[in-house]
């Protein structure tokens, strides 16, 4: 199942879930779950590398954390959740560039601050030529984040 054919599904998810529990999907409630066996490694693009052409194809590996597509937007439970991918500061993170993760960003409004995943890629669309920051963190099912985050700086040709 995609994030496309998961949206309707995951936002009403989300929305029972936030409703239930007071959060807020951008920030999640207070006393957030922690990963302190989790742990995530860009792949790809490399820190400080040169992409050429608009497109960004970014991969991880994930260790000690399950992502969970059928928990997205439920109640934090430890070791289990997603992804935010977050490309200079949520500026690509729209269905115009970050596609499926967008839409779904969009529909859960974080578009423009972080695009959510439960697969440990992310594919960027019509991104400038420039220098670009990527930050990945893992967040718990509630959005909440767990302070295991990765960062690359790219450059785009």
């Amino acid at each position: 199942m995609t994030p496309r054919t998961l949206a309707p599904t995951l936002l009403a998810a989300t929305a029972l879930a936030l409703s239930a529990c007071g959060g807020n999907p951008a920030q999640g409630p207070p006393g957030n779950l922690a990963a302190p066996e989790g742990e995530i490694k860009v792949t790809g693009p490399d820190d400080d590398s040169t992409v050429e052409g608009d497109e960004v194809k970014v991969t991880l590996n994930v260790r000690g954390f399950e992502l969970d597509e059928q928990a997205f937007g439920e109640q934090a439970e430890e070791g289990r959740g997603h992804l935010h991918f977050s490309l200079d500061g949520g500026r690509y993170d729209n269905p115009a560039h970050s596609g499926d993760n967008g839409e779904l960003a969009q529909e859960i409004g974080t578009a423009g601050r972080y695009s959510p995943a439960t697969e440990d890629q992310i594919t960027y669309q019509a991104i400038p030529p420039g220098r670009h920051l990527l930050v990945v963190t893992v967040a718990n099912n509630d959005h909440s984040e767990t302070g295991v985050r990765e960062e690359v700086s790219f450059r785009v040709r």
